[in-house]
């Protein structure tokens, strides 16, 4: 025991609490950053594709089905840009970027009572 009268260890579960939430907070932050490249994927070929049948002159030989392509194309292109851009504007990406900055054996960030220590 301590000189204080408290247990060594009594502060340790709060600790692996806190551990394990800051691990999954940060295991979905990077799921989600790797499903938005994937949508951002997506959208970046569906934007060929569209790109590709307004290139080759396509509407002007196959008509409604051409037309119709593009627009499928332009459609997907936009819904599957969607989720980048939102991860983009909350600023996950930059939280990323800083948790990677830190340095090794640093944990997550202290936790404070009210009082501030």
């Amino acid at each position: 025991m301590a000189g204080n009268g408290k247990h060594p260890l009594a502060g340790t579960k709060q600790v692996v609490a806190a551990l394990a939430h800051w691990n999954e907070l940060e295991h979905s932050l990077r799921r989600r950053v790797a499903s938005s490249a994937v949508c951002l994927l997506i959208s970046a070929a569906a934007l060929g594709v569209a790109a590709r049948v307004v290139i080759t002159g396509q509407i002007a030989r196959q008509g409604v089905d051409a037309l119709f392509l593009l627009v499928v194309c332009l459609l997907f292109a936009f819904a599957f840009s969607l989720p980048p851009l939102q991860v983009w504007r909350s600023g996950q990406l930059q939280q990323l970027g800083a948790d990677r900055k830190t340095e090794p054996g640093e944990g997550p960030p202290r936790q404070t009572n009210e009082s501030g220590t």
